[in-house]
């Protein structure tokens, strides 16, 4: 809902050159099993418009964090774990990056192999999460501790900035509109098929993890 109310119709003309389209609005309809969503905004101002983009960015990024360790923690509970750790050191959330990270471990040394379900839909998935997780990641962390303004005008587009490799300041899908466009739709196609994963090593196992 965050990325269809304020990104996916963004005003890069108001948010880096003029004000002509003030005062502007927004407003959708979501329907749920339990009936329709409406969500509206209207600003008067190119300040104000600014504040309320960085603001979401936040909001969608911490949403989209948090989407991805809720998948890590499916994984972790109904599979075999990967982060091990005691009790008294149990992690509050292992973050999509770290878990692939430590899966790979685990893969070189011979504990896991490449081509179960979740690795091979991971694998799947590989140009998305490269290019994309340690700029989440980061962004992620940040935004936990307070807000955080990563956003900035160049006069044509209002784009993210302080990304993390691969993206660079010269990478071609830094405006915000595309960046949050791209990440939405790669993860309609990644989480169906997590799930699908995690179900699939389900049912292939004979014992449930302890």
């Amino acid at each position: 809902m965050i990325y269809h109310l304020y990104f996916d119709e963004l005003d890069h003309d108001l948010l880096t050159s003029t004000t002509a389209n003030l005062p502007i609005s927004s407003h959708r309809f979501f329907q749920s099993s339990d009936g329709e969503i409406k969500q509206y905004f209207e600003v008067d101002t190119r300040v104000l418009y600014q504040e309320l983009i960085d603001y979401q960015f936040q909001n969608i990024i911490l949403f989209i964090s948090s989407i991805l360790e809720n998948l890590v923690y499916l994984s972790e509970t109904l599979v075999k774990k990967v982060s091990i750790h005691t009790k008294k050191n149990k992690p509050q959330s292992i973050t999509m990056e770290n878990f692939i990270e430590l899966l790979g471990y685990l893969q070189r040394l011979k504990y896991r192999i490449y081509t179960d379900p979740i690795s091979s839909c991971l694998q799947t998935h590989t140009i998305f999460l490269t290019r994309y997780l340690p700029t989440i990641s980061i962004f992620r962390n940040r935004f936990i501790h307070g807000y955080a303004k990563n956003l900035f005008s160049d006069g044509y587009e209002y784009k993210i900035s302080n990304v993390e490799l691969p993206l660079t300041s010269a990478s071609p899908d830094l405006s915000v509109s595309e960046f949050t466009k791209n990440i939405i739709e790669n993860l309609k196609r990644l989480i169906p098929e997590f799930f699908t994963a995690i179900t699939t090593k389900i049912n292939a196992s004979t014992d449930l993890p302890a």
